[in-house]
């Protein structure tokens, strides 16, 4: 089956048309590729070839077809500076300016001077064979150190040797009439111009031409997608490496305050049990360097907790947990740092009907130690806190509040955030890492933290972990209640 050329031309506008709005976006989005503007120049020029043949009517012939010969070699050169720089390797542009030049010489002298079809294609083709050719190539060039790359540059690259090939194929009766006029070969019939609207061409060639059009840009996309994957992998390993080298750096440095503020601390300690004759004011800065060498240890102390929990749990392992089981983890902590007298201020509700779930419970025992801790520490001790555990089948919500200071709105949102404290309490005793500390924990097991806080009213903190499957909700027929949850007082 033959088709004819005006529908090859419209196809031909078609897909370099759709191929040039695709780069134009990409360039949109990707501006970080400087080869994309080359390829878009190339299917832009592609395009208005095509363009300016499907219309020659509207046109004088022999100026229709020396424009579509400029442009379409010159499509092609830019397409090669285009991989050429994608590639990494500096492009030759007195090559890409001056080869169109020449191989346009002969052409326009095959088209004004001494009209000849068959010459005139054998110049023109052979310029955009050389150049498919030298696409080709340099696709085949691309990245060796990555191997899915690679092949994708290679299929792109075998598209051009594919148009390389069908050009031959499809103008063999051109170069021998060519031939024959070079008295190469014997005399044969003069064939029709490839711009008439006669000229046809087989259906199998016309399909592997228009697929070779199609397939070019998604070849494109998935070379500049391949790369930029590439690179944000190298980039999110460089910063992996970086934050790895700036914790080691700040463990180190933690560890070698260490030893100097236990020396000042010493120091105070001996000059204010010894030192007899000093003066009220020198007693005082005495117990100012003792107040701030224990701040100053405390701090570090806790840094160095924060940093040896988060390695310790990177490769943590997660086991069935019962809620009060849990619950006695915190409760056992609470007592030791805070004392039975601020223990006593807390009201613990706990679902009554135990609740099985997964979960690592040093780390979550932790992290639910400091939102108590926050609580009893910036809350009034005359007044209660809260803790309130609740089930469904799909999760598990434990929430800590208060009737203290609570947080400023402008605050609320950076909490979680490591070192950062709010504008009310940054003059009290603290480092800023806990909530960021509970808020990785429930990362870790899949859930959330969720703060609810009204400035001057107290706050709300809500930690959320799901549950696996259904099966790890146990439920023990001697201990259900009639009540839905139980309160278990704490003085």
């Amino acid at each position: 089956m033959e088709i004819y050329m005006p529908t090859i031309m419209l196809g031909m506008i078609m897909a370099r048309g759709a191929a040039a709005v695709g780069f134009g976006l990409m360039m949109r989005f990707i501006a970080q590729e400087p080869a994309l503007k080359y390829w878009l120049a190339f299917k832009l020029l592609g395009t208005l070839s095509f363009l300016v043949l499907y219309f020659e009517h509207n046109l004088p012939q022999p100026h229709s077809v020396y424009a579509t010969n400029i442009l379409g070699v010159y499509a092609y050169a830019l397409a090669w500076i285009g991989i050429r720089i994608f590639n990494h390797r500096k492009p030759i542009w007195w090559f890409a300016t001056a080869f169109p030049i020449v191989m346009l010489l002969p052409v326009s002298w095959f088209i004004f001077m001494d009209p000849s079809p068959g010459l005139r294609v054998l110049v023109a083709g052979s310029a955009f064979f050389i150049l498919s050719l030298l696409c080709g190539v340099e696709h085949f060039r691309g990245e060796a150190n990555n191997p899915r790359s690679e092949a994708i540059q290679r299929f792109v690259g075998s598209l051009f040797f594919i148009q390389a090939v069908v050009w031959v194929l499809l103008n063999l009766h051109l170069i021998s009439d060519s031939l024959e006029f070079l008295k190469l070969v014997p005399h044969t019939q003069s064939t029709a111009d490839v711009f008439d609207e006669r000229f046809t061409v087989s259906r199998s060639f016309w399909i592997v031409v228009l697929f070779t059009e199609i397939v070019y840009p998604i070849g494109v996309v998935a070379m500049v997608y391949e790369r930029l994957n590439g690179k944000m992998d190298k980039t999110m390993g460089r910063l992996r490496q970086l934050l790895d080298e700036q914790q080691k750096f700040s463990l180190m440095l933690s560890h070698e305050f260490r030893t100097p503020l236990a020396a000042i601390g010493r120091t105070a300690n001996y000059l204010e049990r010894t030192a007899v004759s000093l003066k009220k004011d020198d007693l005082i800065r005495l117990s100012n360097i003792r107040k701030r060498v224990k701040d100053l240890s405390g701090l570090v102390d806790t840094f160095l907790d924060d940093a040896s929990k988060r390695s310790a749990y990177d490769d943590f392992r997660v086991v069935p947990i019962e809620t009060a089981e849990l619950w006695g983890l915190v409760e056992d902590a609470v007592k030791q740092d805070r004392g039975n007298t601020a223990f006593q201020r807390l009201q613990v509700t706990l679902p009554a009907s135990p609740c099985v779930f997964l979960g690592h419970a040093p780390s979550l025992a932790s992290a639910l130690g400091t939102l108590v801790d926050n609580a009893l520490k910036y809350s009034p001790g005359n007044t209660q806190v809260l803790v309130h555990v609740s089930a469904t089948e799909e999760s598990v919500t434990i929430a800590v509040s208060d009737s203290g200071v609570g947080i400023p709105q402008a605050d609320l949102q950076h909490i979680p955030q490591r070192f950062y404290r709010a504008e009310n309490v940054r003059n009290e005793p603290g480092s800023g890492l806990g909530l960021s500390m509970a808020s990785w924990v429930a990362e870790q097991h899949g859930g959330q933290l969720d703060l609810e806080s009204k400035e001057g009213e107290g706050t709300t903190v809500r930690l959320t972990l799901p549950l696996s499957t259904k099966d790890h909700r146990v439920v023990s027929t001697s201990t259900i209640s009639a009540k839905s949850e139980k309160t278990y007082p704490t003085a």
